[in-house]
């Protein structure tokens, strides 16, 4: 699962769409992910436990500046570890699955 830090640039946040800065870190070449962002997204955006560590993530990313140059590490690391948590106790969930696949 240490692929899911790749997941930092390309969330949504405070007006901006997931897909749409997902797409944006794409281009700007700071995003691991090659999957179509519309899947990803709407994996990670369905782990309910790690809504609060998502929300601050966003919060962070709708700073001021290009997605690729935001300073967002600790609240990155926050979110991986919550979404590591929670598909290590929980492998078949759905989203789980999806990030597996995808990633």
């Amino acid at each position: 699962m240490t692929t899911l830090l790749a997941l930092a640039p390309f969330l949504a946040a405070c007006g901006h769409d997931c897909v749409g800065v997902c797409e944006e870190a794409q281009d700007g070449n700071c995003t691991y992910i090659s999957s179509p962002c519309d899947q990803v997204c709407g994996a990670v955006e369905t782990i309910g436990p790690c809504e609060d560590d998502l929300d601050a993530y966003l919060g962070c990313l709708g700073g001021p500046g290009d997605v690729c140059d935001s300073q967002c590490g600790s609240k990155e690391i926050n979110l991986y570890a919550c979404i590591s948590a929670f598909c290590e106790s929980n492998p078949s969930d759905g989203a789980c699955a999806d990030l597996a696949d995808l990633l």
